[in-house]
């Protein structure tokens, strides 16, 4: 859970506690009046046993506040400690520099100080369909990342763990948008074994197949049937 989502549960909660605890006092006050006096009293001593009875039902109350308070600050700051260990990536779009062919390439960036490792990306070309899990470079702090090959998207997919291998993300980019999502050790362990099946198809593999490509006199316009068919379609 993101810290945005532990303060917006936070604040549901409070909502519902703090009504209910300041009728706890209340409920002292109304039991006291009814039991014992029915009218206000000028005597200091049925006041003074007026507040210890009620000190009760405010201690209760206090008890449940100072509660919920720690609670939300215990969930907030483990929120905060887990989005200080995660790499945290994104996409851009720049000029072409590992392969020139293309117009533009998109570029994947890591914004945190936790380094992504085992990063593997595939994408929908819309045209060919989703491509095979291809396996990339680690990304440290601000390392940029040319995904050179990643031509006519209409979705990309890129699957990361952080340094320790404890914690693993999918992040998926759509129509200019971006999701991240903690996925089981399970799913990353069958993305790691589709990535090692394409071994010869990992970042460096592409980057030579592709300078060969646009050496030998291919175009852009022929890239997906031409490129993409034959090496990284499934």
């Amino acid at each position: 859970m993101d810290v945005p989502n532990s303060i917006n549960q936070g604040k549901s909660f409070l909502r519902i506690v703090l009504p209910v605890s300041l009728l706890i006092p209340v409920v002292g006050m109304i039991l006291y009046f009814s039991k014992f006096y029915g009218q206000m009293s000028d005597s200091s001593n049925i006041w003074a046993d007026f507040a210890v009875f009620n000190g009760y039902f405010l201690g209760w109350a206090n008890l449940i506040v100072l509660g919920v308070i720690s609670f939300m600050a215990n969930r907030a700051t483990d929120a905060f400690n887990r989005l200080q260990i995660r790499p945290l990536l994104f996409v851009s779009i720049d000029r072409p520099i590992t392969v020139e062919g293309f117009k533009d390439s998109w570029y994947l960036k890591n914004g945190a100080k936790n380094v992504a490792v085992n990063v593997m990306v595939r994408f929908n070309s819309g045209q060919a369909g989703m491509t095979k899990w291809v396996s990339c470079f680690s990304l440290s702090e601000n390392e940029k990342l040319e995904l050179f090959w990643v031509q006519f998207a209409d979705q990309i997919e890129v699957a990361y763990s952080d340094l320790a291998i404890e914690k693993f993300y999918k992040f998926t980019i759509k129509d200019y948008f971006g999701n991240v999502n903690e996925i089981k050790k399970e799913e990353f362990d069958l993305i790691v074994e589709e990535a090692k099946d394409n071994r010869k198809n990992n970042y460096t593999a592409l980057r030579d197949k592709l300078e060969t490509f646009f050496a030998s006199g291919e175009s852009s316009t022929e890239y997906v049937e031409k490129f993409l068919r034959k090496n990284l379609m499934p």
